[in-house]
């Protein structure tokens, strides 16, 4: 469990009255993630999966919340809420419906942890079923 030290400024007067609190926590460092592939085809009614990596700037642990962004219609992520902690990957599955539209999307992948957000780019792109 992380401590959080907070300093407390109460100043009075008869005209106006001031209340803060300022706090702050220890550092837990930062966190980057990679992709792999950076470029993902997946063929219409099929799965094809994306590796998610974090890597940490500090000496704790972070976990982050994994987000994807601008999915092709059509296509889902398993899991639907996948996280990812410092040290370690995590692999999404990636499902393309039968119906889905041939299209190659940007997507962003961002992690959150805290007040703390970092992103990675991949394509993704759905293809013709033979």
């Amino acid at each position: 469990m992380r401590s959080v030290r907070c300093t407390a400024l109460w100043l009075s007067s008869t005209i106006a009255m001031l209340s803060m609190t300022a706090c702050s926590s220890p550092a837990i460092g930062g966190f980057s993630l990679t992709a792999a592939p950076t470029t993902v085809t997946i063929t219409q009614g099929s799965t094809s999966y994306l590796t998610i990596a974090s890597t940490g700037t500090g000496t704790q642990p972070v976990t982050s919340a994994v987000v994807l962004y601008n999915l092709p219609v059509g296509v889902t992520a398993s899991p639907n809420a996948p996280t990812v902690t410092t040290g370690s990957q995590t692999v999404i599955a990636l499902t393309a419906d039968a119906a889905s539209p041939v299209v190659n999307n940007q997507v962003q992948i961002t992690g959150y942890a805290g007040l703390a957000a970092n992103s990675v780019m991949v394509n993704i792109g759905v293809v013709a079923a033979p």
